[in-house]
């Protein structure tokens, strides 16, 4: 054993220090529940909606027009998300952000600033009356460019406000 210690002293107080040091982060992380709020809170199945603040939502995969050549190897996802208010809806003046990422079934996600879409997706999804993403009725397209292996089976939607956020996944297949 004093050997091993001998050859190896160095080692062992590297991994005491490393240890030490990073022992108070993971600790805080977990007290804190970091990355919790990415955590889908409500999964909604393939084809079923969601009531959210009192705004029904439904995802539907649809096919954008693109004109023209996209990067070898990818093609646009897109996923119109139809909502409609319930009568006694108000509106959610508290929510600030919501952002979305899409998901394949090898768990590999996109963010929606991943990519740049194509010229047309984008005049597209401009042309066509959609309301705000995180508020309110109507209708909401998230698009995004993948590569071709990709098979999207859920796009997340983390909505924000001041008290935190929570994440909805929509299965899309």
């Amino acid at each position: 054993m004093t050997a091993w210690l001998r050859s190896n002293w160095l080692a062992l107080i590297l991994i005491v220090v490393a240890s030490s040091a990073l022992l108070p982060i993971a600790a805080r992380a977990h007290r804190t529940g970091a990355g919790s709020d990415l955590i889908p809170k409500i999964v909604v199945p393939y084809g079923s909606s969601a009531n959210l603040n009192d705004v029904d939502w439904s995802a539907l995969r649809i096919r954008p027009p693109v004109t023209e050549a996209l990067p070898k190897g990818t093609r646009v996802e897109a996923i119109q998300f139809d909502r409609t208010a319930h009568a006694k809806y108000q509106t959610d003046t508290t929510m600030r952000q919501c952002f979305f990422t899409f998901w394949d079934t090898r768990d590999r996600m996109w963010a929606e600033s991943s990519f740049d879409l194509p010229t047309s997706v984008s005049a597209w999804i401009k042309r066509m009356p959609m309301a705000n993403i995180c508020v309110g009725a109507g209708t909401w397209v998230a698009a995004m460019v993948v590569p071709d292996d990709a098979q999207i089976n859920a796009v997340n939607i983390t909505f924000t406000n001041i008290e935190g956020s929570h994440t909805v996944r929509f299965m899309v297949r």
